[in-house]
């Protein structure tokens, strides 16, 4: 029984060194398979004790990235993080209308977001700009061409494209928002949980994570 213990206080001792000596970030993901809410999640602790967390829904519905530290305490992982990004949209009261909600905070990290139509025609949308009739928040609001924006095939929806690197596929983040909907993006929210990690898994603990739930992640080479 005694060996059994310091065997077990070897693990945690050993783990411990392993999270914090190694020099390359450790990425754990469950990209083959969503969790039971849908989400597809990343994860990634660096060497410097910081940490990237991400999650999405197909085609970006919901997505989220947040930044933050991580904490190796005994043989559990505290994460405290902050939202960097946050994206999801809901049903619009006008649908003749483009409403994008964007908050004071989002404005300020991202003053110019890309608006394409479905047809590929483009246009830059500043949160900052008065011509586009931004609201104090930096909300943009404005009218839709019904020649490229309505509800027939090929013209039922738009996509915004931001100046970041989707985290899941190092290509520029993109969000498609089909006709009838407006989109809403937030940031610095807070958020924390724990994880403990087994054999390459890292499964979270405790309270569920807020949005997604309880996840269980992948080491990935």
């Amino acid at each position: 029984m005694n060996q059994f213990v310091i065997n077990a206080r070897w693990c945690v001792v050993l783990l411990s060194i392993c999270l914090a000596s190694t020099s390359s970030a450790q990425t754990f993901s469950n990209v083959s398979a969503p969790n039971e809410k849908g989400y597809t999640i990343r994860l990634q602790l660096n060497p410097d004790g910081t940490a990237d967390f991400a999650y999405q829904k197909p085609d970006n519905v919901v997505f989220a990235s947040y930044t933050g530290t991580w904490q190796k305490v005994q043989d559990t992982i505290r994460f405290e993080l902050s939202m960097q990004l946050g994206q999801f949209y809901m049903k619009a009261w006008d649908e003749q209308e483009v409403y994008i909600k964007v908050d004071s905070l989002f404005a300020e990290r991202f003053p110019v977001v890309r608006f394409r139509y479905a047809n590929g025609d483009f246009r830059r949308l500043s949160c900052i700009s008065r011509k586009q009739r931004c609201k104090p928040t930096g909300d943009l609001h404005f009218l839709a061409d019904p020649r490229r924006f309505s509800n027939q095939k090929g013209k039922d929806y738009y996509v915004l494209e931001l100046p970041v690197i989707d985290p899941f596929n190092n290509a520029p983040l993109i969000f498609t928002i089909p006709f009838g909907s407006n989109s809403t993006f937030v940031a610095d929210r807070k958020m924390a949980f724990q994880a403990v990690l087994q054999q390459g898994s890292l499964q979270t603990v405790g309270t569920p994570v807020l949005q997604t739930g309880h996840f269980s992640l992948q080491l990935r080479d």
